[in-house]
C-alpha cells in the first residue's frame, strides 16, 4: 500500500468465563517460581523485546460473527453458461487484494468463466466509473468492496435492473446491519475476529495491560469497524485503553510517525494493535529506534513481510485474513445467484482469519 493511490484507501459481550480463562492462562504462565516466569524473562532479555506470543490457544471467539456460516454451497457447473465476473479491486497495490483477485480469476475459470478486473486504486470516483464500464462489457456478475457505497448506488441499481447479481465484500463489514440495497449477499472478512484475536493475545500475555490503538482516518467502513472492535474487545478482556492515534495514510512512514506520537503522548504504553501490517512495520521500526523493544505491536492482514517480521520477533503477531478464501466464496455466490442454484443463499457469510505468532508463521 505504498502507492500514492494506495495512500488514499484506505461494534456482544464476552462471557466472563472467557475472561477468567485468559487470566488463568496468564497466571499459569507467569505466576509462580523460577520455571514459568524466569524462562519468559530470559527469552525476553535474550531477544531484546517482548517474549513470544504464547503457543497456547486463546479462548475461542464468541462474538457476533460466530453465528454466520463460513461458506456457500458448491454449485454445479452448468454447460453453456456465459459467466463473466466483473471485479472492482479496491486497491491493486495491496498484497491481500492481489491474492483475492487471483482467487476470483481462478474460481471463475473453474466454472467455465472469465474475469474482467479493474484496479480502482482506492479512488471512489474511479470505482464508480469502472463500475459503469463493467456494465458495458458483458459481465454477468460483479464482486466488489465499495469505497463509497452511496456514490455507487445508482450504478448498483442499474446493474440490478439488468439482472446482474452483485456480491459485496465487507459491505457492510459487521453482522448486524442488513445488506445494502441491490447486493445479493455479503462476504465478511472476519474483522471482528481479527480484533478479538489480537486483543486476546495481548490479554493472554499481560492481563490488565494497557494499549493504544493505531487506527486510520481513511473512510473505509470496514477499517473503522476493525479499530472500534479493537477498543471493544480490549475493554471486554479487562485491558486498559489509553487512547487511539490515527494514521493519515497506509504505509510504513505513517506507522512510524504515528508511533512517534504514541511514544510522546503515552510513554507508558505496552501494547499497540494496528489496523494494517504495513503500518505496523513502520511502527515497530520507530519503537526499536527509541529503545522501546518491549512494546508488543500487532498487525492485521497477514501480509508476507509482516509474517516474516513476526518470525523475526519484530512484530508480536498479525491476524491473517484469508483473501483467497474470500475471493473463492464470492465467485461461488455469484455463480449460484446467476444460475439459480442453492437458493436462497445466506445473506452473509464470514471467512475466518487466523492468528500468526512467532514459531507459527508460514
Amino acid at each position: 500500500m505504498e502507492s500514492n493511490a494506495g495512500r488514499r484507501i484506505i461494534r456482544l459481550m464476552l462471557p466472563l468465563s472467557l475472561l477468567f480463562l485468559l487470566l488463568a492462562l496468564a497466571a499459569a504462565g507467569c505466576g509462580s517460581s523460577s520455571s514459568g516466569s524466569s524462562s519468559e524473562q530470559t527469552e525476553s532479555s535474550q531477544s531484546g523485546g517482548p517474549a513470544k506470543a504464547s503457543s497456547e490457544e486463546i479462548p475461542p471467539y464468541n462474538g457476533p460473527e460466530k453465528s454466520l456460516p463460513t461458506s456457500y454451497e458448491e454449485p454445479e457447473v452448468k454447460s453453456g453458461t456465459k459467466f463473466v465476473v466483473g471485479y472492482l479491486n479496491p486497491n491493486g497495490a495491496v498484497e491481500g487484494l492481489q491474492i483475492e483477485q487471483q482467487a476470483i480469476e481462478s474460481e471463475a475459470a473453474k466454472y467455465g468463466g472469465k474475469t474482467i478486473a479493474f484496479d480502482t486504486q482506492g479512488d471512489p470516483q474511479k470505482q464508480a466509473s469502472d463500475f459503469k464500464t463493467l456494465l458495458t462489457q458483458g459481465v454477468t456478475a460483479i464482486v466488489l468492496q465499495p469505497s463509497d457505497p452511496l456514490s455507487l448506488a445508482p450504478a448498483v441499481k442499474e446493474a440490478t435492473s439488468m439482472g446482474i447479481p452483485i456480491v459485496g465484500v465487507a459491505t457492510p463489514a459487521e453482522v448486524g446491519p442488513p445488506n445494502l440495497p441491490g447486493y445479493t449477499t455479503d462476504v465478511l472478512q472476519g474483522q471482528d475476529q481479527c480484533a478479538y484475536r489480537n486483543m486476546a493475545l495481548i490479554a493472554q500475555a499481560e492481563p490488565g495491560g494497557n494499549f493504544v490503538v493505531m487506527g486510520t482516518v481513511l473512510p473505509y467502513p470496514a477499517l473503522e469497524y476493525l479499530t472500534a472492535r479493537m477498543q471493544y474487545w480490549g475493554k471486554r478482556l479487562g485491558l486498559e485503553s489509553l487512547g487511539e492515534v490515527k494514521t493519515k495514510f497506509a504505509d510504513p512512514k505513517d506507522g512510524s510517525e504515528a508511533m512517534a506520537t504514541i511514544l510522546s503522548r503515552y510513554p507508558e504504553v505496552k501494547n499497540v494493535p494496528v489496523w494494517l501490517d504495513g503500518v505496523a512495520l513502520g511502527a515497530a521500526t520507530t519503537a526499536r529506534a527509541n529503545g522501546k523493544t518491549d512494546i508488543r505491536i500487532l498487525g492485521s492482514n497477514g501480509e508476507k513481510a509482516a509474517i516474516e517480521a513476526v518470525e523475526a520477533g519484530e512484530l508480536y503477531a498479525t491476524c491473517k485474513q484469508d483473501f483467497a478464501g474470500i475471493g473463492e466464496e464470492a465467485v461461488k455466490a455469484a455463480y449460484n445467484a446467476q444460475t439459480g442454484q442453492n437458493l436462497p443463499m445466506p445473506k452473509k457469510i464470514v471467512v475466518p482469519p487466523a492468528s500468526v505468532t512467532e514459531g507459527a508463521a508460514g
